[in-house]
């Protein structure tokens, strides 16, 4: 089937869309992360006001550095949270010269969060410096709800995992013995 474990969620979603295969939608997946991360690194530069050379050497700098020559080069979210991160920081400089709508900075800080809740730090800085903060806490839960309501719409697409929802996972009696009550939850269904 297409949810083979060696391809990540994303290229797995991808088979079947743009019929590549394994090996084509992982070297799509790479190219595509370390264009949008090169974009985005030199677009964030020159919106705080770095200059042409300043803003090429940050992006230099980025692309050569260990971990971006180590996370580029295999299918992983690493760089797509980079992402996250740099397009709250360009939204929030974009704001300085054009205001964005609420809606702008509710897609940007649900980016954020659809990473993680430690990306989602730099949604709310963004939410917090572009309006007030009963309104940026507003915008937040909005946030919230939108990819909420957006993880329910991906359970349908693709396979949910398992182990997250399991009630045995979090009892310390079941630590490293994750196959063995996946094995007994198949045997009593």
């Amino acid at each position: 089937g297409i949810r083979d474990r060696d391809v990540t969620g994303v290229q797995t979603c991808a088979l079947p869309i743009f019929h590549l295969d394994r090996e084509s939608a992982v070297h799509a997946w790479i190219a595509t992360t370390a264009g949008l991360l090169s974009g985005i690194v030199y677009t964030t530069a020159r919106l705080v006001r770095f200059g042409r050379i300043e803003a090429m050497l940050v992006w230099a700098l980025v692309l050569v550095s260990a971990s971006s020559l180590f996370w580029q080069s295999v299918p992983e979210t690493k760089t797509v949270g980079a992402i996250s991160i740099l397009l709250c920081v360009a939204a929030a400089a974009w704001h300085d010269d054009h205001p964005l709508p609420d809606w702008a900075l509710v897609t940007v800080a649900a980016v954020s969060l659809s990473m993680t809740v430690s990306n989602f730090m730099a949604g709310l800085a963004l939410l917090v410096v572009t309006r007030p903060v009963r309104r940026a806490a507003q915008l937040a839960v909005n946030a919230f709800f939108v990819v909420s309501v957006l993880q329910v719409v991906q359970n349908f697409v693709t396979q949910p995992s398992d182990v997250i929802v399991m009630e045995n996972a979090v009892r310390p009696d079941t630590i490293g013995k994750i196959d063995e009550i996946d094995a007994t939850e198949t045997e009593e269904a």
